[in-house]
């Protein structure tokens, strides 16, 4: 749930990013970088990972209540600073799957969908594909209900890599390590182990780039406490989303997860493949 669970950044940024240049941090560099030990203490003294996850899910309503979340519908308002784009953007999930949707003028309409470990995504710029590696790993635990609870699910491990004073606070600096490598850092402060801020870099079509998304405006929503302001510093493109409506333990229809396989087809066959009724079989959807 969109912050409720804490870890996501707007899920617009996995397509603007691919709008304008970005930095060249390929995946395979990602990749190259060892995991970290899942059984890395902390320093003597001071917590562990796994402790700190504990108390955040606590501070954050506790895992009997995010647990209760099992579907969630998400409306929100993007304003992109500096390029004069606003958007709205609709996330549903349920149980994992999920399916988000944003349309800004001048851009056009920006979609991305998970349905049983498939993950695709349609947009202006680089059209329809499924998406794998990186990408789908960062697809998939941005719309998990609450990292600090879930991290496993996503996460081969986690480690303390920083406690230090920053900005007047004392502030824990979580890693988390992927299955493809790929890191993403979580900041807890210390006195009320609410989450800080987050970053990683943003896997898309033309390399890599760093954002940083720190959480702001947190409100109780079904006894869990959401984020309602996220500010996304994504180097050359800095944005805010502000939720307007989250709806918890939602009907969602079956459908609304159901992969394009119109578009699904067409990439799966060859440009020149005989269609059906012409003596050919109909392509068969991408795995």
């Amino acid at each position: 749930m969109r912050a409720s669970k804490l870890l996501r950044p707007a899920l617009a940024i996995l397509w603007l990013s691919a709008c304008g240049d970005v930095p060249r941090d390929t995946a395979d560099e990602q990749a190259s970088t060892p995991s970290a030990d899942p059984a890395a203490a902390a320093k003597p003294g001071e917590p562990s990972a796994e402790e700190l996850l504990a108390d955040a899910v606590v501070a954050l309503g506790g895992a009997d209540k995010i647990s209760a979340i099992g579907s969630y519908y998400i409306e929100s308002k993007m304003d992109v600073q500096g390029l004069g784009l606003t958007g709205v953007a609709h996330t549903w999930w349920q149980d994992g799957d999920f399916y988000s949707e944003t349309e800004m003028p001048g851009v056009g309409l920006m979609r991305l969908g998970g349905k049983a470990g498939k993950v695709w995504s349609d947009d202006p710029i680089n059209g329809f594909r499924f998406i794998s590696g990186i990408e789908a790993e960062q697809a998939a635990w941005s719309t998990s209900r609450c990292l600090a609870l879930d991290w496993k699910r996503y996460f081969n491990a986690v480690e303390v890599t920083e406690i230090a004073e920053k900005e007047g606070k004392r502030l824990a600096e979580l890693t988390f390590t992927s299955p493809s490598a790929d890191k993403v850092v979580l900041r807890l402060d210390m006195e009320t182990k609410m989450p800080v801020s987050q970053s990683f870099k943003q896997a898309n079509p033309l390399g890599a780039m760093p954002v940083t998304v720190t959480f702001d405006d947190f409100r109780e929503v079904a006894g869990t406490k959401v984020a309602f302001k996220q500010f996304v510093d994504a180097s050359l493109t800095k944005m805010t989303s502000v939720t307007d409506k989250f709806e918890a333990n939602v009907e969602i229809p079956a459908d609304r997860f159901a992969i394009p396989m119109v578009k699904a087809q067409e990439i799966a066959a060859p440009a020149n493949a005989p269609s059906a009724g012409e003596g050919g079989k109909e392509a068969a959807a991408a795995p």
